[in-house]
């Protein structure tokens, strides 16, 4: 199994997968929905059978807490790790991006910010809110209902040619091609997928959420009136969701069984309300 996973990853990307964003994906898909944290010997488990080692997981784990994404508790001699405030924020910003059955678009439009100096916003702060830069000193996103406000800016929402603009601040020949990708390496695995044993199941799910999320991540998803005819989107996000759904149960029963947190076993997960979009809602 160990071989299969490392051919749909390095299909998908020829850039080594780190095992601290493994990690970071192993929160957001299963330790975020039962409660947000993990005893170190079930992740070391779990990252085994994704072939890292146990002292690549530690340091990891190190890095993790030194930067403020998990928080580390020891309970006797076992060490615990739990999500922070943001970290829990951030993935749950993600899980509403991700788990989808359709992708989500924005409304027609762009929210703009003119940096002025001296006061100017972070770029670091601007990606974050999803401006991308257009010219020195000008950002621009898809139109947001939720407005972010930056001091030293001047805000700005305007319309025009959607699909000039697009192709023009975004990479979308990449992301489509990645896209594409994606659907076929998700077809290769899903042969692998039935029937597959708990933890094998779980290493299945990781390494496709993994995957899916590195690319989704990256669409900045536009409004239909920015994109291609043929945007692939939509296509991928319907072969994550079946392969997700054809992998979870048995991979539940191994965090059921072997998940443990500071308290014990894990609580059941709360997901009722993953892949819940409806078409309506996806195209608003």
């Amino acid at each position: 199994m160990q071989e299969v996973l490392t051919r749909f990853s390095s299909s998908l990307d020829h850039t080594p997968v780190r095992a601290w964003s493994l990690i970071v994906t192993i929160y957001g898909d299963c330790v975020m929905p039962r409660g947000g944290e993990l005893w170190l010997g079930t992740l070391t488990e779990l990252l085994g059978a994704l072939d890292v080692e146990a002292g690549s997981t530690r340091t990891a784990m190190s890095r993790l807490a030194r930067d403020g994404f998990l928080k580390r508790r020891r309970v006797g001699r076992t060490s615990h790790y739990a999500l922070s405030a943001d970290a829990m924020a951030r993935s749950h910003r993600a899980e509403a991006v991700i788990y989808r059955t359709h992708a989500p678009q924005a409304a027609p439009g762009w929210d703009l910010v003119v940096a002025l100096p001296p006061a100017r916003p972070d770029r670091k702060a601007l990606a974050e809110a999803g401006y991308q830069s257009l010219s020195p000193g000008l950002f621009v996103r898809p139109h947001h209902a939720k407005g972010v406000r930056f001091p030293g800016a001047i805000h700005l929402s305007a319309t025009g040619d959607d699909a000039l603009l697009a192709q023009t601040v975004y990479a979308l020949d990449d992301i489509a091609a990645r896209y594409h990708t994606f659907i076929e390496a998700s077809r290769v695995l899903a042969r692998h997928a039935e029937g597959a044993a708990p933890l094998e199941a779980l290493a299945i799910r990781v390494a496709l959420v993994h995957a899916f999320r590195r690319i989704t991540l990256r669409d900045p998803h536009l409004a239909a009136s920015a994109l291609p005819a043929d945007w692939p989107a939509d296509e991928a996000y319907a072969a994550f969701a079946a392969l997700y759904h054809t992998v979870r149960p048995a991979s539940e029963l191994w965090l059921d069984a072997h998940g443990q947190n500071a308290k014990g076993p894990l609580p059941p997960p709360d997901i009722a309300h993953r892949f819940a979009d409806a078409p309506e809602e996806a195209d608003a």
